[in-house]
């Protein structure tokens, strides 16, 4: 006769214990919600710069896991594109039409037929990240885009 093995107590609490962080700890975007304070940290956090008054109307979307892609899009001045470009140590692309990575999701601050016009600034880092940003000068308008590996 088979004789069901329980775990002990305190491993099952250990399990809860780490599940709990894991849901809890996770990154949140809020890709409804301009200037939210998620996206603000979003921002910071990915973008790596420092926000200043001229950033606002930021919305985040992120797709997490071993491969990870987070959108951001904000506006701001060509200073602040600048402060990001040397930050990320990003190049104009060569190619027109460069448009990183295709989203299934639809947001309406992500204008991807815009973006098909822009040539963006970018840097792959090879098999580790991939990073894009376009910037809209007649609206102000920075799209940036991150994919890691």
């Amino acid at each position: 006769m088979l004789q069901s093995k329980k775990r002990p107590l305190g491993k099952r609490i250990y399990f809860l214990i780490l599940l709990s962080i894991t849901l809890f700890s996770c990154e949140h975007f809020d890709s409804d919600k301009p200037d939210s304070d998620n996206n603000k940290e979003r921002f910071k956090e990915y973008v790596e710069i420092e926000l200043t008054g001229d950033i606002n109307n930021i919305y985040t979307y992120g797709d997490l896991g071993p491969d990870y892609s987070v959108i951001i899009s904000f506006n701001c001045d060509s200073t602040t594109v600048e402060r990001i470009i040397k930050k990320k140590n990003l190049k104009l692309s060569h190619q027109h039409h460069d448009t990183g990575l295709f989203f299934l999701e639809e947001f309406p601050w992500w204008d991807k037929e815009l973006i098909d016009k822009i040539r963006p600034y970018k840097n792959i880092k090879k098999s580790k990240l991939s990073q894009y940003l376009w910037y809209d000068k007649k609206n102000n308008k920075a799209y940036y885009e991150e994919l890691g590996f």
